[in-house]
């Protein structure tokens, strides 16, 4: 299972976090049998880490001009069998309890 929180903030944050949310869900559905094999040459940290580069380089490329004055945090969980994985951008944080 995979959870992902984009929070868009300044004048066209929420633009910026729907983008955001949209290239990260397709790069990461590129990388999902990889995620899903345990003997991945990749490990799950290098592929999560590449998607959300990939997704910043997007909205840098593409909004520009909204990019400018606007961004968006990232907060994404990623259950497996044995491991929580736990990603930020920004000044988003996850509190396990």
């Amino acid at each position: 299972q995979i959870f992902a929180i984009f929070d868009g903030h300044g004048e066209y944050g929420k633009a910026i976090a729907e983008a955001a949310r949209s290239i990260f869900r397709l790069l990461l559905q590129k990388y999902s049998e990889e995620i899903k094999n345990e003997n991945s040459i990749l490990s799950i940290e290098t592929i999560l880490k590449k998607v959300l580069e990939k997704t910043n380089s997007y909205i840098l490329h593409y909004h520009v001009e909204e990019a400018q004055f606007s961004g968006t945090t990232a907060l994404v969980a990623l259950i497996t069998d044995k491991k929580i994985y736990i990603f930020n951008v920004g000044n988003s944080r996850a509190v396990l309890a």
